[in-house]
């Protein structure tokens, strides 16, 4: 790693660990400064380990284990955005004396319900709810959605996006986008059911009706084959006109880093099975078609892309998407095979699509997934 790269994460790294504030009233504030203060400092090497060509993966893990350390006194104390920080960085500890699995859902029940009002608990930095539905293998599909409706519980019926984004996650802790369990996908769609029973307001109850088509339809074996989106220029890109192969569908935004690691993710994918196996199709959720233009060829995308911004979301808007995964693995009949969360799960997805040889064309197309009513 170069030496000021070095410099830059270590330097905090060897502060030594700050005692956390005497838990009284009278201390709340600094027990506060000092949370800002570690957050602050981890946002700080995040930002450097970005910019570096040579910090890999171990680096991050070792960053956020000193991190860990550092917020354990404040989680102790019970502050609720460093007990939402670790969870969303968490990092086991070799002093720990509860596995990894067994603390995260200790940090739950400290969690929530007890601070589902606060409004930290929004906060695009802690992303809370997105936490909750990634921590679903560890606590459960039901326990996951139960806290989930802990927070619903205490939102106004008018304000919309954030039942909406509460009601989301109660929805994916049940029945993640595109599963083909059957009775986690009637329990999903009773929780938008009820909302719409509320009598919400026209914008909620239009989001409902599309979380609960997705339940219906948007399952392995839904033909997407007439899909179509526009480029950044205009041009026509077609899922049939690459009929006869697996495609991966590639949701990102050129706008930040993450997504714009995931599109040299899609790159590489591309590039690995160039020719008649494997198609890379990308949709692009970026605002601005310049901007877009401007970081495409230093990111790779070279694969055809559509431009799927707020002012088209063509594609987004057909499959009736409001939150898009990462990607989708379609089969060489354009039939939905598997919706992919994470790199992890592309990986695996799109090795299976090819190795099996019931997506050769020879199973039946479905449309429409299994009645839920």
């Amino acid at each position: 790693m170069a030496p000021l790269v070095t410099l830059a994460l270590i330097v905090p790294l060897l502060a030594p660990a700050t005692a956390a504030p005497a838990a009284s009233a009278a201390a709340s504030s600094a027990t506060q400064e000092l949370y800002r203060t570690l957050a602050t400092e981890h946002r700080a090497a995040l930002a450097v380990l970005a910019s570096s060509t040579t910090a890999d993966a171990s680096t991050r893990l070792e960053l956020d284990r000193a991190y860990n350390a550092r917020m354990r006194p404040l989680v102790e104390l019970g502050h609720g955005p460093a007990i939402a920080w670790t969870l969303r960085h968490f990092v086991a500890l070799p002093t720990d004396v509860l596995t990894g699995d067994e603390l995260r859902r200790d940090l739950w029940s400290r969690l929530l319900p007890t601070h589902a009002a606060e409004e930290w608990l929004w906060s695009r930095e802690l992303e809370v709810l997105e936490t909750l539905v990634r921590d679903r293998s560890v606590l459960g599909a039901r326990p996951c959605a139960g806290l989930a409706a802990t927070v619903l519980a205490v939102q106004p019926l008018s304000h919309t996006e954030r039942r909406l984004r509460a009601l989301t996650a109660q929805s994916e802790a049940l029945a993640p986008l595109g599963t083909t369990d059957r009775v986690a996908r009637q329990a999903a769609a009773a929780v938008w059911r009820e909302e719409i029973a509320r009598g919400p307001k026209d914008e909620l109850i239009a989001a409902c009706e599309r979380a609960l088509w997705r339940l219906e339809h948007f399952v392995p074996g839904l033909s997407l084959a007439s899909l179509a989106g526009l480029d950044v220029d205009g041009n026509q890109v077609a899922l049939a006109d690459f009929s006869g192969k697996i495609t991966v569908l590639g949701f990102f935004s050129l706008e930040g880093e993450s997504g714009r690691a995931e599109a040299r993710a899609f790159a590489a994918l591309d590039r690995r099975f160039e020719g008649p196996a494997l198609c890379v199709i990308g949709v692009a959720l970026d605002r601005s078609p310049d901007e877009f233009r401007r970081r495409a060829d230093t990111c790779d995308v070279r694969f055809p892309t559509v431009f799927d911004g707020p002012s088209r979301a063509l594609v987004a808007g057909a499959l009736r998407l409001d939150d898009v995964p990462l990607a989708l693995v379609l089969d060489r009949e354009g039939r939905l095979f598997r919706v992919c969360r994470s790199l992890a799960e592309l990986e695996a997805a799109h090795v299976d699509a090819l190795r099996d040889p019931a997506l050769n064309g020879s199973s039946g197309t479905s449309s429409v997934g299994a009645p839920l009513r």
